[in-house]
């Protein structure tokens, strides 16, 4: 029976408004302010940036970047220039992270040991560590073997990714496709943005803004059987599911760099003139250094400044541009029919 396309539309356990909110999850009724921000039921505070301080009663922190640093005092991370996580803190220890891509390979303790590496194939996640997985027909890891081939462990996920079953490790519900929960703090940590599976919604706002779409926090588009968003930065088209591709990546990383220095270049040529009027008005001023002395001291201190941050600002942008342009092949199809890049009912059935 094809379910109505409204407000009331069904999708694992869970009812949504005209804005993609689920007013009713995994039987439980939900609450959104005017901003489509979950509020209840619960303690849920937002900064101006539409990131939670409070989630569920927890204090989180965000850094200037909208990614988040703490989650209470249960687990701390920090993360590289590209917005990938490059640690987190725990209760357990400090974990370091190396990527592929947006995959993680391998993961070290605070001493350089390897905790587990991860090894991909073709369509995805092979194993972590001693331990391979059987997948099924979602992406997610339902049974662990060991090297043998004996069965560990069997796990079960509901549609948004809550376990009806014991786990204990990172790699479960789409496994397949790199996502990796935080056991800790029952988020799934993917390359750009945290995802509740509780809730079924991001933690934050998209990166890409409404180019992943209208709802900022919506979850592959509120469709979790048929998507998946490795990335965290899903275009809302209904049948991406394409596999990782190296050479895409890598090629927004090399334009993101291109762009960045130049605009690096940029501020730094307006910061050093900037920064040397000011050397020179001070030294003239205030010391019995020359003019000419104070500015190039100045000039040079606020052209590094300057270029320094330039960079940084615009190599996060245009690779999170590049990133909502290019690795997302349906958004590109879209737009060669006239249609809009994010459209959900464009070159799919939007029913479920």
């Amino acid at each position: 029976m094809r379910a109505p396309a409204a407000d009331g539309t069904r999708r694992g356990r869970a009812t949504f408004d005209g804005a993609g909110n689920a007013t009713s999850f995994r039987n439980a009724a939900k609450t959104y302010n005017a901003d489509n921000q979950l509020t209840g039921p619960g303690t849920y505070v937002y900064d101006g940036n539409g990131n939670p301080t409070t989630w569920s009663g927890t204090s989180l922190t965000f850094d200037v970047e909208n990614r988040m640093t703490a989650y209470g005092t249960t687990l701390t991370a920090g993360y590289h220039g590209d917005g990938l996580r490059a640690w987190k803190n725990t209760a357990s220890g400090k974990t370091y992270f190396v990527f592929d891509g947006i995959s993680v390979v391998c993961e070290l303790d605070a001493g350089g040991n390897v905790i587990a590496g991860s090894t991909y194939g073709a369509a995805g996640l092979l194993s972590r560590g001693s331990v391979q997985y059987q997948f099924d027909n979602l992406g997610d890891a339902t049974i662990r073997l060991d090297g043998s081939g004996n069965v560990l462990s069997y796990r079960l996920f509901d549609a948004w990714g809550n376990e009806l079953s014991s786990g204990g490790e990172p790699y479960g519900y789409r496994a397949r496709y790199g996502y990796y929960a935080d056991g800790e703090t029952g988020l799934i940590a993917l390359a750009f943005r945290y995802y509740a599976p509780g809730v079924g919604r991001f933690l934050n706002r998209d990166p890409i803004w409404f180019d992943g779409g209208v709802g900022l926090y919506r979850y592959v588009m509120d469709r979790p059987t048929r998507e998946t968003d490795a990335a965290g930065l899903r275009c809302g088209c209904c049948k991406w599911d394409a596999p990782y591709d190296k050479v895409r990546w890598q090629n927004c990383y090399e334009e993101a760099d291109r762009e960045a220095k130049v605009s690096g270049l940029f501020v730094a040529s307006v910061a050093s003139r900037v920064g040397g009027w000011c050397g020179g008005v001070i030294a003239t001023t205030y010391t019995g250094v020359g003019g000419g002395v104070g500015a190039a001291v100045g000039g040079a201190i606020g052209g590094a400044i300057g270029g320094a941050i330039g960079y940084c600002v615009e190599y996060r942008i245009a690779l999170v541009r590049c990133i909502g342009r290019d690795i997302y092949p349906e958004a590109q199809g879209n737009l060669a029919q006239n249609q809009n890049p994010c459209d959900p009912k464009a070159n799919c059935n939007p029913t479920n």
